[in-house]
């Protein structure tokens, strides 16, 4: 996968090892969304998870809503683990 020349967004810094970030990927003609956590494995270098989500852009209005669904039953407390 290419990394196009999108801004990378970085999620959270909560953590000083982990950097969760969200980027706009070029894969074969193809837009793609990539989710991964980044790990700081000293104090510079980064590498990332093997594992991550990796979406179709076409496929980001589709998520939006059911993810804000899932952030309004975490803010109100309602979120149980199975």
């Amino acid at each position: 996968m290419t990394q196009s020349t999108a801004p990378v967004m970085y999620l959270s810094q909560a953590d000083t090892r982990e950097d969760p970030r969200i980027s706009i990927d070029a894969h074969i003609s193809r837009e793609l969304i990539d989710l991964r956590i980044w790990f700081r494995c000293d104090e510079v270098e980064h590498s990332t998870a093997q594992k991550g989500v990796t979406l179709h852009t076409k496929s980001l209005p589709d998520l939006i809503k059911p993810l804000n669904k899932l952030q309004a039953i975490i803010d109100e407390g309602e979120a149980q683990c199975i």
